[in-house]
């Protein structure tokens, strides 16, 4: 009987709490993270959170959301492409490019990243970010494939 009146209790803060997910949506955010409904309506009220999606976030049971891609996104994998193939690890033994997309030691050495493993593939796209920021896609030999 006390468990039947907690789950009640649950369900009436779940339901008037503002900011809460219906029913139907927290069925749903838990089918897509393979937990059961009811052990999540606990969770979330019980730690207080409002939002079923972001607690499962929270605790690891859901990846966070991918930002957007932009067109900086889409020609970065191009020119990635066309330079190593998408290969984080290889090296033009004649020119000493490395990375996926291949900067050379100086170059890297010019980016706000030169601190970080060339090979970090991370650090290979938020550096090609700045360099076209920077107005320095033209150093890529292969750009005229991805512009």
């Amino acid at each position: 009987m006390a468990r039947a009146i907690a789950l009640a209790a649950a369900v009436v803060t779940l339901v008037s709490s503002p900011g809460l997910a219906r029913a139907s949506e927290l069925e749903d955010v838990a089918a897509e993270a393979g937990v059961d409904p009811t052990d999540l309506q606990h969770a979330v009220v019980a730690t207080g959170e409002t939002d079923a999606r972001r607690y499962l976030i929270n605790v690891g049971e859901l990846a966070p959301p991918k930002p957007p891609r932009d067109w900086i996104d889409t020609l970065l994998d191009c020119l990635a492409w066309h330079e190593s193939r998408h290969t984080a690890t290889a090296v033009n033994l004649r020119s000493g490019a490395s990375g996926w997309l291949q900067f050379l030691p100086s170059t890297w050495a010019s980016t706000p990243q030169r601190g970080q493993s060339i090979f970090n593939v991370s650090a290979q796209l938020a550096a090609g970010r700045w360099m076209v920021n920077q107005g320095r896609l033209k150093e890529w030999v292969t750009w005229r494939s991805c512009a």
